[in-house]
């Protein structure tokens, strides 16, 4: 564990002094939008999104109070508006996903995105779904075979297609209900996310419209006036 001394500065513009340590720091949030990107952990590309910096500070004791300022920006955070969301409603967990813009050591950081969950799953049926049509043809000519031998059919050639039926069955029944489930559950989590975007978006615009609104003279006159 470090132990540091607070440093301690008298700065030429103020009557006070101002001081710093290792453990000081600033936490902010705010709300940001521009061109649409991809987030980790996200299913969709996001044009509006919440950002966490955490930054050094440094406090200056003048005209008796504190003024705080942050110097230097430890760490950055992206996240979406359900992920923000999900990590203020649901603290004492492992956390939620967020995309880290840049660090400290690492300067900014550019993100790169890997196969949604909609995608991965997709993909999987896709090869499942190839799997399963050379397994039918398989069957389907293990099954011709001994249906094609001269004779009536043993006990062994009816369990051998009773077997060939059974191994059909189960790859079409419970494997193919979980890759159809897990698809489901991947579309829900993306018209989740679309509705949050689209709520964040209307949010942002109205925040807009109302700062402009306050720093009209005419605009507020109306608003108090109106009954």
């Amino acid at each position: 564990m470090k132990d540091q001394d607070i440093k301690v500065e008298k700065k030429a513009h103020n009557e006070g002094f101002t001081y710093s340590h290792p453990s000081f720091g600033m936490v902010k949030i705010s709300r940001g939008s521009g061109l649409k990107a991809p987030l980790f952990g996200s299913e969709i590309e996001h044009g509006s999104h919440v950002s966490i910096t955490v930054s050094h500070a440094e406090v200056t004791q003048d005209l008796g109070r504190n003024w705080y300022f942050s110097n230097g920006i430890i760490t950055e955070a992206i996240l979406s508006p359900v992920q923000y969301a999900d990590l203020i409603s649901n603290p004492n967990t492992e956390g939620v996903p967020c995309t880290i813009r840049s660090t400290e050591t690492d300067g900014y950081i550019k993100y790169k995105p890997i196969e949604t969950v909609t995608e991965h799953v997709e993909s999987v049926v896709e090869e499942k779904l190839s799997e399963m049509n050379d397994r039918v043809s398989n069957i389907y000519s293990d099954v011709s075979s001994i249906l094609d031998k001269k004779g009536a059919l043993n006990k062994s050639d009816k369990e051998s297609i009773k077997q060939l039926i059974s191994k059909l069955h189960a790859d079409l029944g419970s494997n193919m209900d979980f890759y159809q489930r897990s698809h489901k559950e991947a579309l829900n989590k993306q018209v989740l996310e679309a509705k949050s975007e689209i709520e964040a978006v209307v949010l942002d615009a109205k925040l807009k419209l109302g700062e402009r609104a306050l720093n009209n003279a005419e605009a507020v006159k109306l608003l108090l006036n109106d009954k």
